[in-house]
């Protein structure tokens, strides 16, 4: 489960629900954050390519799990 790999490298999931069915899983930078190797690892732990800069919230990442 993607929840409990992003936790066990350390990051906290602030929430999880129902999303709009999507094909692929997108990432969304939520801060402009710089750090590269964050990004990185992201896109590791959610078997992606890309993330995508989206509108600032209280949260630094969203993550929209794909179908494929």
């Amino acid at each position: 489960m993607i929840k409990r790999r992003l936790e066990n490298a350390g990051y906290v999931v602030a929430k999880t629900g129902e999303a709009t069915d999507t094909e692929n899983t997108i990432i969304i930078d939520r801060k402009s954050t710089e750090h590269e190797n964050i990004k990185e690892e992201l896109k590791i732990l959610t078997d992606t390519t890309y993330v995508y800069s989206g509108e600032e919230t209280d949260v630094d990442f969203t993550i929209v799990l794909g179908m494929a």
